[in-house]
């Protein structure tokens, strides 16, 4: 279904509503295409639901088997408090990095793929998309999201509701 409010493709009006309430939150959004991108893969209603809605500090927080930690030290110096955020990985990749989450191993291959590409397009980072599994994949609504995604990240926000005529 084609949003008018927003100008973009969302898969049903809960994945609209669930955009709303996470623009609220990462209001970030409104003027970075990479965490556009981030908010509207985790909108998801099958992905947002899995997170009950609390994606964390970040709208891709929930996606890696860590959690963040946040500590106070004195700096004497200045004479003042400082927030020191430290990571704490809870299930590692034999190389040492974190692994994913139970939430991210949880969802089907199709809604994974999503995930891994909106994680390319928020952060740049190589977490292993394959176009070639997406779109073979996906059924017509999650391409739908995927083409709205690569609009989204190039920043532009043309109507994917004419591919219902390519794809059918």
């Amino acid at each position: 279904m084609y949003s008018e409010k927003y100008a973009l493709y969302f898969i049903d009006e809960f994945h609209e509503k669930n955009y709303e309430i996470l623009l609220k939150k990462f209001p970030q959004a409104q003027k970075s295409s990479e965490y556009e991108c981030a908010i509207y893969v985790v909108s998801l209603p099958e992905i947002f639901e899995k997170i009950e809605g609390h994606p964390g500090q970040y709208p891709f927080s929930w996606v890696k088997a860590q959690e963040e930690i946040e500590r106070i030290e004195y700096d004497k110096e200045n004479d003042e408090r400082i927030v020191v955020s430290d990571v704490k990985i809870l299930r590692a990749n034999e190389d040492g990095t974190a692994d994913f989450s139970d939430v991210y191993y949880s969802l089907s291959s199709s809604y994974q793929s999503i995930v891994t590409l909106g994680l390319e397009l928020y952060g740049s980072t190589n977490e292993g998309f394959q176009i070639l599994d997406a779109i073979s994949n996906y059924d017509d609504n999650l391409y739908k999201a995927f083409m709205q995604l690569l609009s989204l990240r190039k920043g532009n926000r043309h109507n994917v509701e004419g591919l219902e005529i390519i794809i059918k």
